[in-house]
């Protein structure tokens, strides 16, 4: 059994989308695939926006021991940027009220609760019958290698060309307009009622934006922050 799991806003409905389609195309095309299976694809978190953690305590489908897990990452600051965009922007009554600096620091939607949540990951890395991590930002630079190696992890078999009409399908342009158009009517992936870039789901699809976005105090600080909080194990030190 498998797991595909992330932290919100790192990628995961890029992910899921692509491995829709490996396994049905043709529904993937027509817009007639159902969503992921909850079982399988899970944010595995408490309900974040209710309450802060200094420890968290992850709620698995099943049992972790069962499962093999794929671990989608992505850079703590990008992820804060685009939690701010839906927080602000695309939620239909905005979720938060200050600053995207400001969110930084923030007891629920901050810098600090990621940080948690990459340090279970770490702490119970022994449990599942393996975890393979895979990086947003390696799936940008290199998304054939990238995806294939987490199809790999989860022992799909796939040809090597519909692996790559998978990634074709999954590239920024077309999740722009699956969302736009409602495509595939996924509730993850929702046309907003606001027609502003900063409310799509599918808004950027960059690296970096939080060095642009911030101020260089906040860079700085969130920089300083992973170097000394989030282990090695990640690839971002």
């Amino acid at each position: 059994m498998f797991l595909i799991t992330g932290y919100p806003k790192t990628g995961n409905t890029w992910l899921h989308v692509m491995i829709c389609y490996v396994m049905n195309p043709n529904k993937m095309i027509d817009g007639t695939a159902e969503p992921p299976l909850s079982s399988m694809f899970s944010h595995c978190m408490p309900k974040f926006n209710k309450e802060s953690y200094t420890h968290m305590s992850i709620s698995i489908p099943g049992t972790l021991d069962e499962k093999s897990v794929l671990l989608l990452i992505r850079h703590p600051g990008d992820t804060l940027v685009s939690l701010y965009m839906h927080n602000v922007y695309r939620e239909r009554f905005p979720m938060y009220d200050g600053t995207l600096d400001d969110m930084v620091y923030d007891d629920i939607y901050g810098l600090h609760k990621i940080l948690v949540y990459y340090e279970w990951w770490w702490k119970h890395r022994d449990i599942p019958k393996k975890i393979c991590v895979i990086r947003y930002e390696d799936l940008l630079v290199h998304p054939y290698d990238t995806f294939s190696q987490a199809l790999y992890a989860m022992k799909m078999y796939i040809p090597s060309q519909t692996v790559r009409d998978a990634i074709r399908f999954g590239t920024f342009e077309n999740m722009q307009q699956l969302e736009k158009t409602n495509h595939l009517d996924w509730p993850t992936l929702y046309r907003s009622r606001r027609k502003i870039q900063n409310a799509l789901k599918v808004r950027k699809g960059k690296s970096n934006q939080y060095k642009i976005l911030l101020k260089p105090e906040t860079v700085s600080y969130i920089d300083r922050y992973v170097k000394t909080n989030l282990h090695p194990f990640y690839g971002y030190i």
